[in-house]
């Protein structure tokens, strides 16, 4: 997991799979990244929820952006 010590709300953690998730993407390993306590999409893009479906990205189609991160 991603969790730089300057921020408490940055993180990229590598999820389990949760088969009793409503999230079907989330029946597989994924990822919940944040940036600033926002949850992010693929792309890093902001998202309103954290239960968003999009909050919750399948391992396979993720790709750490370390930009979104910087000061």
């Amino acid at each position: 997991m991603f969790a730089p010590a300057r921020d408490k709300h940055n993180y990229v953690p590598i999820m389990q799979p949760d088969l009793r998730s409503p999230y079907p993407n989330s029946h597989v390993p994924y990822v919940r990244w944040q940036r600033h306590g926002q949850a992010l999409d693929v792309a890093g893009n902001g998202l309103r929820n954290a239960k968003n479906a999009a909050a919750h990205i399948p391992v396979e189609d993720f790709v750490f952006r370390p930009e979104l991160f910087q000061p």
